[in-house]
């Protein structure tokens, strides 16, 4: 950046620099993404320079990138205290912007390289998430959370070009070479917790194993995943894989609820969505479905259960053409009630896990949280869920988004997770999905460290993990309390 005397002359060299050589990947949210070309300039430059005049003329292509790469400037030239307030910032304009959280992890001393160099991210090889964003269905590898950056669109309704794309490759080379560039490795769950989620490379680099005694559990998890990879990675064209073995719809906002977390108001699908979306479950999910054993989560996005679409699909599924079928089902838990056991009935004996959202201990709390839900409803709807489970033996999870006016319900909700004999209780962060202004979200954001709160709530979730088996912790949890 010493050659440039100006922010307009930047701005050209970055835009040249963009334009002949485009980023396969770009983040959803960023008009012109600029973040990794500027972040290799920043990281070469010798000579002094003012970030408060150099980037100025980027700004307009996206106003937390921009925060970004002034923040990643004055990280460079060691000025943590500037560095720290500008990626905060960033966050809190768009929480999704993932370069900002890897610099806050950076700031704080996270040691993501040494994750990243012992450990494999199995879900490029084995997980296509469907969504339809901007109006374009498209597909990403995990939750946007975890990774911002979308795969080409899905055109004419097919996925093989996408499932194996330019994109698609790409994304696999950064974590089989393990620079791990497209991730949030502030708020992934898989990367927060890799002994569970991820694959050792060691295990991966091992010619041969001792398959003479039986193994269970996450060992069994981690060697299945070990061949596979090791098997991916001996073929002429490593990136590219033979087909998705977890298909997860999120392209549906069909719910029942209005939850401010998530929503602002219940979604009206209309009729022509609900047709588009008919089609994309036909030409795309449907056959893959048939391709051999798979798992289909629904719904990441909506309700299944709340959604016209899925609850006219998911039956459907029944028989021997889809054999090999498991299904997740992630749900509010108002309408697991007998009309909805019934609408399950045909796929009740694939059901692998139901995963129910409640995010509160108490009645008001609940209430307030998952509006215009009623917690009377959902007692009798786990009650019978439960039952079913006892019957079914799928697993139950249930789900807790922490923040300022509910973590201290933590305890309460671990007490109903005993009640219905559920496998695990999950916890994890509250992300501004675009209900909440920026204050809004500050005051509300207790895993923030400069929050006042902050205190009392890691003290509640040391407690809670201490005498809690069955507690998981998501996002960046895990690695809060090594603090």
């Amino acid at each position: 950046m010493e050659a440039f005397t100006s922010a307009s002359e930047f701005e050209k060299h970055v835009l040249k620099e963009y334009e002949s050589k485009p980023p396969v990947l770009k983040h959803h949210r960023v008009s012109v993404d600029l973040y990794h070309i500027a972040h290799e300039m920043i990281g070469e430059c010798k000579l002094p320079y003012d970030p408060e005049v150099i980037f100025e003329g980027i700004k307009e292509y996206g106003h937390s990138q921009y925060l970004t790469i002034k923040a990643e400037a004055y990280f460079s030239q060691s000025n943590t205290l500037k560095a720290s307030e500008l990626a905060k910032a960033a966050v809190l304009a768009d929480g999704f912007y993932a370069p900002a959280h890897n610099l806050l992890n950076r700031i704080d001393g996270k040691d993501d390289k040494s994750i990243q160099e012992r450990f494999i991210c199995g879900l490029p090889f084995t997980e296509m998430q469907l969504k339809t964003i901007n109006g374009k269905d498209s597909m990403s590898f995990c939750c946007l959370q975890w990774s911002p950056y979308l795969m080409d669109p899905i055109a004419d309704k097919q996925h093989d070009d996408t499932w194996n794309g330019s994109g698609a490759k790409e994304f696999r080379r950064s974590i089989i070479e393990g620079d791990y560039k497209y991730c949030n490795k502030r708020l992934c769950s898989v990367f927060n917790n890799p002994e569970y989620n991820m694959i050792p490379r060691k295990e991966v680099a091992r010619e041969s194993r001792d398959t003479s005694q039986q193994v269970l559990g996450n060992e069994a998890r981690v060697k299945r995943g070990a061949e596979l990879l090791k098997t991916q990675l001996k073929r002429n064209e490593p990136y590219q894989v033979d087909r998705p073995r977890h298909i997860f719809i999120a392209y549906d906002e069909g719910c029942n609820l209005a939850c401010p977390s998530c929503r602002k108001e219940i979604k009206q699908v209309s009729s022509t969505q609900i047709d588009k979306m008919d089609e994309l479950f036909e030409n795309v999910v449907r056959p893959l479905l048939e391709r051999g054993p798979t798992i289909l989560t629904a719904s990441g996005h909506g309700d299944p259960l709340g959604s016209r679409h899925l609850r006219k699909k998911l039956p459907t599924l029944s028989g021997e053409r889809y054999a090999d079928l498991k299904i997740d089902l992630q749900t509010n838990g108002l309408l697991l009630n007998q009309s909805g056991w019934e609408t399950l009935r045909p796929i009740e004996d694939k059901i692998r896990a139901i995963r129910v959202s409640i995010d509160a201990g108490t009645k008001k709390t609940y209430e307030v949280l998952r509006f215009p839900g009623n917690w009377d409803v959902l007692m009798e709807s786990l009650e019978m869920t439960t039952s079913r489970k006892n019957e079914l033996e799928f697993k139950l999870i249930l789900n807790f988004c922490i923040q300022e006016c509910n973590f201290r319900e933590i305890p309460s909700f671990l007490k109903l997770g005993e009640r219905f004999n559920a496998d695990r209780m999950n916890l994890q962060h509250l992300v501004n999905w675009g209900t909440y202004s920026a204050e809004d979200y500050k005051k509300r954001n207790v895993i923030d460290r400069a929050h006042p709160d902050h205190k009392e709530f890691v003290d509640v979730l040391t407690s809670s993990k201490r005498t809690c088996m069955n507690l998981q912790l998501s996002s960046s949890l895990p690695r809060l309390l090594e603090n």
